[in-house]
């Protein structure tokens, strides 16, 4: 991390500069360098600026966007922005509409607000992981139930979902057992 914002991001690939701006942009990153004394080329890290935790979720999805690869891994890549910031890295980058929209994406999140713009939502609690499939984007629908099994996995619980039918959504059950190896 002690280096330019610049270089955190390239991460050792080569500078394509329209796409750079296009993933700084698309990952709410401008108005940020912006402020900074060299832009992007400003030191960052313990021998340049502190940024801050969102800032420093911000660059590493923008890292991850710049390598333009194929799938994308993301581990909960919302948790640490703001509503607006979120709506706006939804926009640009996650959905279909974003920079990888064209791409495999897979979200791990603990945010229920994630699951109306999911193709598929996966569960796992207590050693049971749940499958539960939805319809094309255009006919997105979250089943209760769906809600209820994402909400006991957080401790909370919904309403609604309390009373959804078991068989409201097909889930695929598979128990683990705790002493069975995988090779």
């Amino acid at each position: 991390m002690n280096d330019t914002m610049r270089a955190n991001i390239l991460f050792g690939r080569d500078f394509d500069e329209e796409y750079y701006w296009q993933v700084l942009n698309a990952c709410a990153l401008t108005q940020d360098i912006k402020s900074w004394p060299d832009g992007d080329l400003t030191l960052i890290g313990e021998r340049g600026i502190n940024i801050s935790g969102g800032q420093r979720a911000r660059l590493a999805l923008a890292r991850t966007v710049y390598s333009r690869a194929d799938i994308y891994i993301l581990d909960d890549p919302l948790s640490a922005v703001d509503a607006h910031v979120k709506r706006h890295i939804l926009d640009n980058v996650i959905l279909s509409s974003g920079l990888l929209g064209n791409k495999l994406r897979v979200v791990t999140t603990h945010s229920e607000s994630m699951l109306p713009f999911c193709n598929q939502i996966i569960t796992v609690s207590d050693k049971t992981v749940s499958v539960i499939r939805q319809e094309p984007k255009e006919h997105l629908y979250v089943a209760p139930a769906a809600v209820a099994e994402l909400s006991d996995v957080g401790g909370s619980s919904s309403n609604e979902a309390d009373h959804a039918s078991p068989s409201a959504v097909p889930t695929i059950n598979n128990k683990l057992e705790n002493d069975k190896q995988y090779p």
